[in-house]
């Protein structure tokens, strides 16, 4: 009887113990999080999109066509973009982008293919997977649709206005291709 009482003690102190220690992790994080994205740590802000460049190294946005529609009283954008991607690496699936996590989408398809690529986004990053792996070398066109409201996004670059009188967008407003890589050419038409 004494020893399962020692066995539970001891049981229970390691439960405890194990718990603490995620918790503390858990705030660890969401503090370091917020200070990378608040830009109070630049360091770990530069180290976070260093890892973000080593996923989206092997991919080349060639042309981004967009079209907007913003609404300032609902504080809303609706979006369709046309994405053409080189694949830089033999056997890509994935490609990866920062989009304002205040907006979500809602269709993603491969032009001239049934195909109905996988979206996953997490907070600003933007999975999609294109059903199939890719050459190097090889270019795939991609239509995306979106919406939401870009300013209750986590982050902005700048402060973007939108409102009744004064609409001012910042590029991580709308769309914001992560490829750091190379320039491409964007065909971008917004219409209030």
């Amino acid at each position: 009887m004494r020893a399962v009482q020692i066995t539970e003690r001891i049981v229970r102190r390691v439960l405890s113990t194990a718990a603490g220690l995620l918790i503390l992790a858990v705030v660890g994080l969401g503090l370091a999080a917020h200070l990378g994205v608040s830009g109070y740590s630049l360091s770990l802000l530069r180290g976070t999109t260093a890892q973000l460049g080593k996923l989206a190294a092997g991919q080349r946005t060639e042309e981004l066509t967009l079209d907007a529609a913003v609404f300032p009283e609902t504080h809303r954008l609706r979006a369709h973009a046309r994405l053409k991607l080189r694949s830089l690496r033999n056997q890509r699936r994935h490609f990866y982008f920062l989009l304002n996590d205040g907006l979500a989408i809602h269709h993603a398809s491969v032009v001239g293919s049934s195909i109905h690529p996988s979206v996953y986004q997490l907070w600003m990053v933007t999975v999609i997977d294109v059903g199939r792996p890719l050459a190097a070398d090889e270019t795939i066109e991609l239509d995306l649709d979106y919406d939401g409201q870009p300013d209750l996004g986590g982050v902005g670059l700048g402060a973007g206005i939108m409102d009744a009188r004064d609409v001012l967008l910042n590029v991580d407003d709308f769309w914001y291709p992560s490829d750091v890589q190379s320039f491409f050419s964007a065909d971008v038409s917004i219409s209030l």
